[in-house]
């Protein structure tokens, strides 16, 4: 009876998990497609400008210093990218894994869940797939930017503003992702708004319905 029910748990584990998994290694791939090549030095190295004054700044959050006069950029992506600041080489691409994987498994998950065809379910997954994994978009994935944060709000405010299916937190999600999109680019927030009320406005409809 223990075997069955372990058996259950581990398949219905590996099913909730399975985007997940499709996403990260999608990430992870075209992460050593670029930085393999150049080596370690390259991955680990401040190699531009703007990554080496937000990792300035997360610095200074998590020490507690100042922030006076080192506000460069918004607050929002160095507290993305603060969690992993001394514990990899690289933070805005262990941050850039979390906040790609995070909403190209939800993508993935919400079609699988929506779309009852077998046939055009796995059609629209493996081209979602495809598409990630040709896009020159994932550089910026990739190396870590705090657009990043914007294409998140973008592709998950899309998502929940046409499907029939979206998540009861979908409000809590969406307010703290665009409280970092703001804090970190502030137009770009003002330039989604429309798509993020429209996912509001979505959410509203399907929870007025039950």
């Amino acid at each position: 009876m223990n075997d069955k029910r372990l058996k259950i748990f581990n398949i219905k584990f590996l099913s909730e998990i399975k985007y997940f998994v499709i996403s990260a290694t999608v990430f992870i791939l075209y992460s050593l497609d670029r930085y393999l090549p150049r080596g370690w030095d390259y991955y680990s190295d401040n190699w531009g400008i703007d990554q080496n004054l937000i990792e300035n700044i997360a610095g200074k959050f998590i020490k507690g210093e100042s922030l006076i006069g080192h506000l460069s950029h918004g607050i929002g992506y160095p507290l993305v990218i603060s969690p992993f600041l001394f514990i990899t080489a690289n933070p805005l691409n262990i941050a850039g894994f979390f906040i790609f994987t995070l909403t190209a498994s939800v993508i993935l998950k919400n079609i699988d869940q929506v779309i009852t065809s077998r046939k055009i379910k796995l059609f629209f997954i493996f081209a979602i797939i495809i598409s990630f994994a040709v896009s020159p978009d994932m550089k910026f994935w990739v190396i870590g930017a705090s657009n990043q944060l914007s294409a998140a709000l973008i592709l998950l405010s899309v998502l929940w503003s046409i499907s029939p299916k979206v998540p009861k937190s979908l409000p809590i999600i969406l307010g703290l992702l665009s409280g970092l999109v703001f804090s970190s680019r502030y137009v770009d927030y003002l330039l989604l708004s429309p798509l993020y009320f429209s996912a509001l406005l979505n959410y509203s409809k399907i929870y007025k319905k039950n």
